[in-house]
């Protein structure tokens, strides 16, 4: 590295170790400016985190720009600073630590690794059909014959791009202004390619071997990677973590990820594409997930717009019963690819055992010892877990064991959740995904979300993503332009017995743009009472599968509301 290339990992790091020492009460003030942060001089630490790469050795040493690590009552206090993320790491983590704020602090990446692609112009011409396309400032392509090369900036140690790309990459979704929605599809821009002209560093012309006038002017082709290397913020095993007037531009990897530990606070953060850079995608995957945490998780004031995936994503983690060799011991492995090495239990935790396939819970027991991943080194097996439990382990499962009939989660790891007073706009799935035992989203606006916009969900069979829900309250919120219904309530079992609990949906308004309202399968009771619900498609459709309790006593609106059973 020369010396005019700017480098504040090491300030940053000198800043952090000065407040540990100092102990609770201190405070890092990140001087204003722009900070730049490169993996090379990064803090590196061995981690293994949830719903990115499982047990994959080869990608668990991560980079971290501003890592916070063992701290204890400590205040980061950005002022408007930001800090600028070159190539593949995590910009912040919160590692082992309590009572850690962090404030005023903007956080983008210097080239995203998501090209969003605008279809400017597009037209038919002598030679064929062709589209002018354009990406925002700072988005890197060459253009050759065999299609369209993106890439990163280059390291400034090795000369070599951060990373590479070919052409759609391997994952797209797709902007439509017209619509206000985002959808997850497939990407015509380079299938039959005749030839590419590049026009400057933004605009590339395309040219077609078909005749046929392209129907996506004003798209947004939104290309990347699938791989989720690194998150883009980590909360690992810490209590009482608060953000504050935060700015989150790009997250690389994945979005803001929180495991073990207790209680998550978000006041005012923004998650968005900078203003003015013609980017419409903030983020790699969800905005916010939170896995196995304790305690509360609180979202005041906030704004998701741009994401992936779900903005956010609130759940703990089934792992599948694989044997009992004896009576208080199970033997647990975790099952999702993407899961794994993360440190699930600890000696005190209350465990249920449940049926797999219906998620009925067969025994409620105390966790006495655990054998299992650390989630910061591979000493032990990534994907295996073994409990030893106070009392004993019913009989009936004991036998069933071997058989896979059976799943365990961590109960003494769902959240409390309330979401109050912010914005979703954009989402290509749900608005917010949660499963766990107490949520509340109020005052909250929804715009623009494909899927339903808020889901509560459970299996034990494909994302093994846990637990049962006790209440949900949406109360005061407003959802328009919407793909899919304001609810859902969609475990995945079989048979009709109830999984989760009691919903209510309190005066809410309800811009329809199809019949349904909510959808709902698996819940003991569904209440509706003072909504407004708008729209062309009378009536409005409440689905319900199965034997709940379902009211909606009174609706004020165009339309009427009606209960359809299946």
């Amino acid at each position: 590295m020369t010396e005019t290339i700017p480098d504040s990992g090491a300030l940053l790091r000198s800043l952090v170790d000065q407040a540990r020492a100092d102990g609770p009460g201190a405070v890092v003030r990140v001087p204003p400016g722009r900070h730049h942060l490169w993996p090379e001089t990064a803090s590196a630490r061995e981690l293994y985190v949830s719903n990115t790469v499982g047990a994959d050795t080869s990608l668990a040493s991560k980079k971290v720009g501003l890592l916070l690590e063992n701290l204890d009552g400590v205040r980061i206090e950005g002022s408007g600073a930001e800090l600028v993320m070159h190539g593949r790491q995590t910009a912040i983590a919160v590692i082992g630590s309590r009572n850690v704020s962090v404030r005023g602090l903007t956080v983008d990446w210097e080239v995203p690794s998501t090209a969003d692609v605008l279809v400017e112009m597009a037209g038919v011409d002598a030679r064929g059909a062709w589209r002018l396309l354009s990406v925002p400032e700072g988005t890197l392509f060459s253009a050759d014959e065999t299609g369209v090369h993106w890439f990163a900036e280059s390291s400034p140690w090795t000369g070599a791009p951060y990373w590479t790309g070919h052409n759609a990459r391997g994952y797209c979704q797709v902007f439509e202004p017209d619509l206000g929605r985002t959808r997850r599809g497939a990407c015509p821009l380079f299938e039959h390619v005749q030839g590419i002209e590049t026009l400057d560093a933004r605009r590339m012309l395309v040219h077609y071997t078909s005749t046929d006038p392209p129907n996506d002017v004003g798209f947004v082709y939104q290309l990347r990677e699938t791989l989720r290397d690194h998150p883009g913020v980590l909360v690992d095993g810490s209590e009482h973590t608060a953000f504050t007037d935060v700015a989150f531009h790009y997250l690389h990897g994945f979005g803001l990820v929180a495991q073990g530990g207790r209680d998550l606070e978000l006041n005012r953060v923004r998650f968005e594409p900078r203003p003015g850079s013609g980017r419409i995608t903030a983020g790699f995957a969800d905005f916010l997930q939170c896995s196995g945490i304790a305690g509360d998780v609180v979202v005041r004031d906030c704004v998701f717009d741009g994401p992936q995936d779900d903005p956010i994503n609130v759940h703990g983690t089934y792992l599948a019963v694989a044997g009992s060799p004896e009576h208080d011991r199970l033997d647990l492995e975790f099952r999702h690819p993407e899961t794994a090495g993360i440190e699930l239990f600890s000696p005190g935790d209350d465990i249920e055992i449940v049926e797999r396939l219906t998620l009925t819970v067969l025994a409620r027991l105390r966790v006495v010892d655990v054998e299992g991943p650390s989630g910061h080194d591979h000493a032990r097996s990534l994907t295996t877990v073994g409990l030893r439990l106070a009392g004993s382990i019913p009989e009936v499962i004991r036998a069933g064991a071997t058989a896979e009939r059976y799943a365990v989660e961590n109960v003494s790891r769902l959240a409390r959740v309330l979401i109050t007073g912010s914005t979703f706009r954009r989402s290509p799935t749900r608005a917010i995904l949660a499963t766990t035992r107490e949520v509340v989203v109020e005052k909250c606006v929804f715009e623009g979300i494909e899927m339903a916009c808020i889901q509560v969900a459970a299996d034990a069979n494909s994302w093994w993503e846990s637990g049962r829900l006790s209440t949900l309250l949406v109360e005061n919120c407003a959802f328009s332009n919407l793909g899919g219904p304001a609810i859902e309530v969609a475990p995945e079992v079989v048979g009709r017995h109830p999984v989760h609990g009691d919903v209510s949906f309190r005066n809410n308004l309800v811009a329809l743009d199809g019949p349904v309202v909510a959808t709902m399968r698996g819940l003991t009771a569904f209440r509706a009472v003072g909504n407004k619900i708008s729209g062309q498609t009378p009536p409005a459709l409440v689905l319900v599968e199965g034997d709940a309790d379902v009211s909606w006593p009174d609706v004020e609106g165009s339309v009427q509301v009606e209960v359809r059973r299946s």
